[in-house]
């Protein structure tokens, strides 16, 4: 019987990797990618190559901000760990893909060790930690988040790094102070990746109080200062003893967080991150409403009426994980969807749990029928071979923005790389353009009025000084022009 309950289990694994694989692989083999994610990636590769320092990251010698030359638009621990891969990839465009693909690999594995960490072996649910992978990675904002190089998937993984440690150190048979430490260095590392939303996780020991009301306040209190006293001590020291850090983190705080809050609003309404919220997570439920049908229908009750006690606990410990990582977005009308990518791992667990009873069900059935255990199986080995041979297929090909890319090819053909190039027209604020030739071949735009070899300007417009010849390159949307004396 042990054996089917785990060949069960690996045919929904194998169903669930291949889910993962097709909503995410395919397009990180392909060239193109969100603007944001390929600036990130040329300031990793700048630090791989030796320009900038760790503490004053460099993207490009036309980018100032608040009359700073550097990168300092989040703290840097992600640019350095990225630089190690394209380092590795010796630049290749696939250097920041396979980061990436290796943080989505990390973080699926957190949510796994989370489920079985409240779901010890000897409990029934021990081997679903499938469901609350598969939960995850089909919400929209998750896939294309490590699609795009986002800062959220290296904060998910410190975050969910953190939660595990946290449930460890409230086990009977585990060091708690050890674990606490272990948490606590996980928070100050999501912080030192993105920021404030690093710190969410600092709420955890309040909402297990709240939810399972099995620590006593006293320890919550001592627990959740321990916790954050070891992020503030590094900072503290950091900041205390490290000169270049505290410029470089002072000019973050002062210049840009608290500048950005301030002076550059995203949306009108400070709630419309939670309609993204519930926009997101329709996704997901919609495919586990049937489950709650059939089961209203054949028991005549809601759903958490047939909860078991602890399950709704863990319910309540988990969407209260989730909210702790959405709710501070509210106070700040700087939002997108992808900032509470990190939080979205503990609303799948959370639905996970609320549907757990009609999915247990549901595998037993399947574990029943081999019928049903080969078809699951089929469909999953198939699933898996059939997204491998199309991102074969796609390899190396241009996804995202292909004419862009298309035309910043074209440009370096004739430029060379390492070049400069004037840029009129406002061209300078294209920035995915931008990017896409500071990041293939190291071509800077330069939007001042500076003696340049070439001048770029949009196809309509024309350039009054005779010593520039237009090239002809059969660009999309620009023209270049190169100096002829």
């Amino acid at each position: 019987m042990q054996s089917h309950k785990f060949s069960t289990h690996l045919a929904f694994s194998l169903f669930t990797a291949a889910v993962m694989l097709a909503l995410v692989l395919p397009n990180l083999v392909q060239h193109g990618m969100f603007m944001d994610g390929t600036q990130y990636a040329i300031v990793a590769k700048n630090l791989a190559e030796g320009k900038g320092s760790f503490w004053f990251p460099y993207l490009s010698s036309s980018w100032e901000k608040q009359g700073q030359n550097y990168f300092l638009e989040h703290p840097p621990l992600i640019y350095f760990l990225q630089s190690f891969f394209f380092k590795i990839c010796n630049g290749s465009y696939l250097s920041e893909r396979l980061y990436c693909f290796f943080a989505l690999i990390l973080s699926a594995f957190l949510i796994k060790a989370i489920w079985q960490r409240i779901f010890k072996k000897e409990n029934k649910y021990h081997l679903l930690y499938w469901l609350p992978v598969l939960l995850w990675i089909i919400v929209p904002s998750v896939s294309w988040s490590y699609k795009n190089n986002m800062q959220e998937n290296t904060v998910s993984v410190f975050v969910l790094a953190s939660v595990y440690f946290m449930l460890r150190s409230i086990s009977k048979d585990s060091n708690t102070y050890l674990f606490i430490i272990l948490a606590g260095t996980s928070i100050f590392l999501a912080s030192f990746s993105k920021g404030l939303p690093g710190l969410f996780p600092l709420s955890f020991f309040i909402i297990m109080r709240l939810a399972f009301k099995n620590i006593t306040w006293k320890q919550v209190i001592s627990n959740t200062f321990l916790l954050a006293l070891i992020p503030a001590v590094i900072y503290f020291y950091l900041v205390y003893f490290n000169d270049d850090a505290r410029r470089s983190l002072s000019f973050y705080v002062n210049e840009r967080l608290f500048h950005r809050i301030s002076n550059d609003p995203e949306v009108e309404s400070r709630f419309t991150v939670l309609f993204w919220l519930f926009s997101d997570l329709l996704v997901p439920m919609v495919i586990l409403l049937p489950f709650m049908g059939f089961n209203m229908m054949r028991n005549k009750k809601s759903m958490l009426s047939l909860q078991d006690p602890i399950l709704k606990k863990h319910i309540l410990l988990f969407a209260g994980i989730g909210l702790a990582g959405v709710i501070p977005l509210c106070l700040t009308h700087v939002q997108r969807a992808v900032y509470f990518v990190p939080a979205l791992p503990f609303f799948a667990i959370m639905l996970s749990v609320l549907f757990l009873d009609e999915i247990f069900k549901l595998q037993n059935n399947v574990t029943l029928s081999p019928k049903a255990f080969k078809t699951v199986f089929t469909v999953g080995s198939v699933g898996v071979i059939a997204v491998l041979i199309y991102t074969i297929i796609v390899f190396g090909k241009d996804g995202r923005d292909e004419e862009v890319i298309s035309d910043a090819r074209k440009i370096a053909v004739v430029t060379g790389k390492n070049k400069n190039i004037y840029a009129l027209s406002g061209i300078y604020e294209e920035w995915g353009f931008q990017f896409y030739l500071l990041r293939y071949n190291n071509i800077t735009l330069e939007p001042g009025a500076k003696q340049q070899e070439y001048i770029l300007l949009n196809k309509e417009e024309k350039f009054a000084d005779a010593t520039y010849k237009d090239l002809n390159l059969d660009l999309t949307k620009y023209k270049l022009l190169k100096k002829i004396n």
